[in-house]
């Protein structure tokens, strides 16, 4: 079964660190269509494996999200909310 966690970005680091939050699944609103944001599934990436314009300072955390035919980024801020995603047996 899959569980989600409904967190801040500074939130998520503070509980997971930032290196423990590399390589997990999340729900963030990256896509935006005629009445608002669209929730898309992503994985937490690597900042350093990552070609990164800016830094900003409010930024949380980079999640790769499926752009078209291609990937983007995504930038989680520290007071955004996302949903950690985490698989948990039924039993």
């Amino acid at each position: 079964m899959i569980r989600g966690e409904t967190l801040t970005g500074r939130e998520a680091v503070e509980l997971h660190t930032a290196a423990g939050l590399i390589g997990r699944q999340v729900v963030v609103n990256a896509g935006i269509a005629a009445n608002g944001a669209v929730p898309q599934i992503g994985v937490v990436a690597d900042p350093q494996a990552c070609f990164i314009d800016v830094e900003n300072p409010n930024t949380a955390l980079y999640v790769e999200v499926e752009s078209g035919d291609d990937w983007m980024l995504y930038e989680v801020f520290n007071d955004e909310h996302f949903v950690l995603l985490s698989e948990v047996s039924n039993g």
